[in-house]
């Protein structure tokens, strides 16, 4: 694997086949209810034919596997594979807000000749970034203390001061 000795892939010991009808690995569900965007990262080591006769796609569901939409899917010319390589992916669209999201990558359909390895995934995270809780200053309850100053209860130049702030968290969105 890109880390370590263990990975996901169609065929460790070989190519997908000939004739192949689509296959799929799929991930459990995971919860992004609570994300305001999501990415998903992986290595991958991808070997497969022009598109026009094998093909290979990365997927994503909102809906806990009722409905998928494509992330990713080959096109152009055949990709050997030959080593690893980073990819991500913004899937906010799919899975920001979504309680029971897969992911699945697919192998096939391909026709009757040349083969390749297929998919090889490793070090897959899906990481998203959550709304927080702007805490908000009240404004009607700061209290300066200028008494190092003139003590005439204002911000003047040169002056040092304390402030009390007393902060309101009111369950808004940041933007």
């Amino acid at each position: 694997g890109q880390t370590g000795d263990n990975v996901v892939g169609y065929n460790l010991a070989g190519q997908y086949g000939n004739n192949l009808s689509e296959e799929y690995t799929t991930t459990s569900a995971f919860d992004c209810s609570g994300a305001s965007q999501t990415y998903l990262s992986f290595y991958k080591w991808l070997g497969v034919e022009s598109s026009s006769y094998d093909h290979a796609a990365l997927e994503v569901s909102p809906d806990g596997g009722a409905t998928w939409e494509t992330v990713w899917a080959h096109e152009g010319s055949s990709v050997s594979g030959g080593s690893w390589e980073y990819v991500e992916y913004d899937i906010s669209a799919w899975a920001a807000g979504n309680s029971s999201v897969h992911l699945r990558w697919s192998m096939g359909p391909s026709d009757g000749s040349v083969t390749y390895c297929g998919w090889n995934v490793d070090d897959v995270m899906v990481s998203y970034t959550a709304p927080c809780n702007v805490p908000i200053l009240n404004y009607d309850s700061h209290v300066i203390d200028d008494s190092l100053g003139n003590n005439d209860g204002e911000i003047n130049g040169g002056e040092s001061i304390a402030m009390t702030v007393t902060l309101a968290n009111v369950g808004l969105d940041a933007h």
